[in-house]
Order: structure tokens, then C-alpha cells, then sequence
């Protein structure tokens, strides 16, 4: 339990944004410009708020096999807050430019 909450949930919670955009650019229903620029916009304030969680989740984790009594040394766990703002400052425009529709296929 410690390592699910520890490292895999704050991963997936970290990728989120990134997951959503590619669900959103190969979705079978092509999203038009404009909500493809609204999708990538809300995965962007949606990857400001989501290492905060990572972070927290890993700590929870962290802590999980710590006794009452013992002092809970969490300090490993910011390391998911630079990761998030680091992947997601640099894997959504990547993602956003790589899928962005074409004006030949626009459905607006």
C-alpha cells in the first residue's frame, strides 16, 4: 500500500493532463480548434494544481508504515512537486502542437 500511494498514484496523477489531451486529440469525434485550444488551456491550469496532489498523496504514502510514536521524515515526497511542474510545463505544449487539428479537418 505504501509504494501504490507513495509512487505509482502520484505518477498517474502527474500525467493526467497529458492523458486527458491525447484521450481528447485521438478521440474518434475530432474536436475543433477551439475546443482543442479550450481542452489544451484546462489540462494547463489542470497541471498547476495536480503535483500539489501528487505531492500530498506521496507523503500519505510515505508515512504509511511509520508507528504513532516514530518521526515521519517525509522530505523524499517534493520531489513529485518539481517533477509535475517540470513534465507538465514541458509535455503539454509538446503534446498540444503534436495532435492540434489542421484547418482542413477544423469541424468549426
Amino acid at each position: 500500500m505504501g509504494l501504490l500511494l507513495g509512487v505509482i498514484i502520484p505518477v498517474l496523477i502527474i500525467l493526467l493532463p497529458i492523458i486527458i489531451l491525447v484521450v481528447i486529440g485521438k478521440s474518434k469525434n475530432k474536436a475543433g480548434r477551439m475546443k482543442f485550444s479550450l481542452a489544451i488551456l484546462g489540462c494547463s491550469l489542470l497541471g498547476v494544481v495536480v503535483p500539489i496532489l501528487a505531492t500530498y498523496f506521496s507523503a500519505k504514502g510515505l508515512m504509511y508504515n511509520f508507528g504513532p510514536d516514530e518521526p515521519k521524515c517525509v522530505i523524499g515526497a517534493g520531489i513529485f512537486l518539481f517533477l509535475g511542474y517540470l513534465i507538465n510545463l514541458i509535455g503539454l505544449p509538446i503534446t498540444g502542437v503534436a495532435l492540434f487539428p489542421s484547418k482542413h479537418s477544423s469541424n468549426v
